[in-house]
């Protein structure tokens, strides 16, 4: 309303100056009618903070662009119109009064005059999305869901699990088109290091809608497949389910992928070097690959196979969907077996110059997290900086310095890190906590801008209203894990995170506007 008042003042303070000036037509100034190429409307939530949808004017008739994916009912049901009006106009209805903008809307605009008029007709319709390279303008939750809910037995706990896993389950999510598969080697393969947790297998795949989490009766195809062969699946940037077999005593470990939840399992080939290596079940969760690229045609595989002073992965591309054994190891320079015995990296790009994203535990006793931004030459160039949700963290514990603290169970994943490219633009998403909850951390790919969105999530708000209670002890439990993907052609993707102990949450992006 006061953008509006401050608006029009300003036009006639300007007609008005400019009036004293030679050659001026005020006559032509108050037959005036049009009202120029800006409009856009404002809407306000709950807490008073105000967000726009702007406009575009094509002769009368006026489309506010909004995102397909956004509440049009909360958005545009009372918003207030923003524009400029001709010196001496008047306007019908006024605009100083929200509208229904959900259906059609006629302004009418009377010359100052009175001689003239104008009708200008508005709609709304679906934003444009940004141009390659511009990344994504939009997110929001699309479910969360604690693990009992997502049909997992046991109860919240805040000390060890003994020999019932209480949502500790050693959990792997894949998108697979509209659905989402969740593996857990807890109910594959047991735990009977130190634990007497049988395998399961009636729990170690499950598959629900991505957008409500209600679990489905389709689930994943394993064909010859067992459970218990299965490391870990993720997907990679296309949506394609991808897993690698392989277990104990380093066996060999092959690697599959889907096209969907029924069709069967595709060999894309062997492994040059075993993804697990362990002699017994320790059901060691820093052992996984990640995918970058499509599995299909071109990708890369990277994983720890073993823990280094040097902190040294393997990257094994895929190239025409057939697996190039001439393997390369990449080498981040930062130790894998000190702290909680952790490391990870995720590749930025396919080809060999590919920068990659590298998520570490460092120091003693509560030791500190750490993310940092690598070339290909294996240089660190960025380091993520002291965030705790966006705020820059200064309170003098300096082990940990909002980058998070690890975890005291070995091989646990914390941080961990998804290096994301998305509609051409490099983002990196941090998944990372302290001793009583997660959180996640959205930037820029080299960490120089901090998102801010709802992918900066922290679940204990739905775990208050769940059970009571927010925060469970997440510094006792085999960490987080993520997954995403992007559709180029549809402008939007999904994104994934599991918090151990906690359970799954589902978010929407889009390059819509």
């Amino acid at each position: 309303m006061k953008l509006y008042k401050s608006i029009v003042m300003a036009a006639v303070v300007g007609m008005a100056v400019t009036s004293c000036e030679e050659g001026f037509d005020y006559d032509a100034q108050l037959a005036r009618t049009d009202i120029g190429d800006v409009f856009y409307v404002v809407y306000y939530d709950e807490d008073g903070k105000e967000y726009r949808c702007n406009g575009k004017v094509e002769g009368d008739d006026i489309t506010i662009m909004i995102n397909p994916f956004s509440d049009v009912e909360k958005a545009l049901s009372e918003a207030y119109p923003k524009f400029y009006m001709p010196m001496g106009a008047t306007c019908s209805p006024t605009p100083v009064d929200p509208q229904d903008f959900t259906k059609e809307v006629k302004y009418t605009i009377t010359s100052g005059d009175g001689k003239h008029q104008r009708t200008y007709t508005v709609n709304w319709g679906p934003s444009d999305p940004l141009p390659f390279g511009g990344g994504y303008a939009f997110s929001n939750l699309l479910c969360e869901k604690m693990y009992t809910e997502l049909g997992y037995p046991g109860q919240p706990i805040t000390g060890e699990n003994g020999d019932v896993p209480n949502g500790d389950i050693l959990f792997y999510p894949a998108f697979c088109g509209d659905k989402i598969v969740g593996f857990s080697r807890v109910y594959a393969w047991g735990n009977t290091n130190g634990r007497n947790i049988a395998p399961n297998h009636s729990l170690a795949f499950k598959v629900w809608d991505v957008a409500t989490l209600e679990e489905v009766n389709t689930t994943l195809n394993l064909g010859s497949l067992s459970p218990s062969d299965i490391v870990n699946i993720t997907n990679d940037w296309t949506g394609h389910v991808v897993a690698a077999t392989g277990g104990l005593n380093s066996k060999p470990s092959e690697l599959y992928y889907w096209t969907s939840l029924e069709a069967a399992p595709v060999k894309v080939g062997t492994l040059p070097v075993p993804v697990y290596t362990h002699t017994v079940h320790e059901v060691d969760a820093s052992m996984f690959i990640q995918v970058a690229g499509d599995i299909t045609s071109d990708a890369v595989v990277t994983y720890m196979p073993t823990k280094t002073s040097t902190g040294d992965h393997v990257a094994v591309n895929v190239r025409g969907g057939s697996i190039d054994q001439n393997y390369r190891t990449i080498t981040t320079g930062y130790p894998s077996n000190d702290q909680a015995w952790f490391q990870m990296i995720s590749m930025f790009g396919t080809d060999d110059r590919a920068n990659y994203l590298v998520g570490e535990t460092e120091g003693t006793g509560n030791g500190s997290v750490k993310a940092y931004y690598n070339t290909f030459t294996n240089m660190t160039i960025a380091t993520m900086p002291a965030y705790l949700n966006g705020k820059p963290f200064s309170d003098g514990i300096a082990w940990w310095a909002a980058t998070g603290a690890t975890s005291s169970r070995g091989g646990s994943r914390r941080p961990f890190v998804m290096a994301m490219m998305v509609n051409g633009k490099e983002y990196s998403l941090v998944l990372t906590g302290y001793a009583w909850e997660y959180r996640s951390q959205m930037m820029t790919g080299d960490f120089s801008a901090y998102i801010g969105d709802a992918l900066c999530y922290d679940m204990r708000k739905y775990q208050q209203a769940q059970i009571g209670s927010a925060g469970l002890d997440a510094q006792l439990s085999f960490g987080s894990v993520g997954c995403w993907y992007w559709d180029d052609d549809a402008h939007e993707g999904r994104v994934a995170i599991w918090n151990g102990r906690e359970g799954l949450a589902t978010f929407l992006i889009s390059s819509y506007e």
